[in-house]
């Protein structure tokens, strides 16, 4: 279930809207937190795991999964985490 949703998303995060792919891209950050929450703030292997799975899937599924538009998903995620005051706060940081 959770590869399916991974997929899922990630297929939102390549979108002609810059809307969908902003919300995919949180969606997305949220998944991976709150994994990171559940391991006790030690990893979010699992969600990495299927995301990294469904990348490759959605590479061989889809023309243009590398294009610029799935690049500024990545950046969406990646300003998620680098503004996450919770995530800057522990110890451990996981991005």
């Amino acid at each position: 279930m959770c590869a399916a949703l991974c997929y899922e998303i990630l297929k939102y995060c390549n979108s002609k809207l810059s809307s969908i792919r902003t919300e995919a891209s949180q969606l997305l950050y949220f998944l991976m937190r709150n994994n990171f929450d559940y391991t006790g703030k030690k990893s979010f292997v699992r969600t990495h795991l299927q995301v990294i799975i469904s990348v490759s899937q959605l590479i061989a599924d889809v023309v243009g999964i590398g294009g610029t538009r799935f690049q500024q998903s990545l950046s969406i995620i990646n300003n998620c985490a680098n503004s996450d005051r919770l995530i800057k706060v522990g110890s451990l940081t996981p991005f």
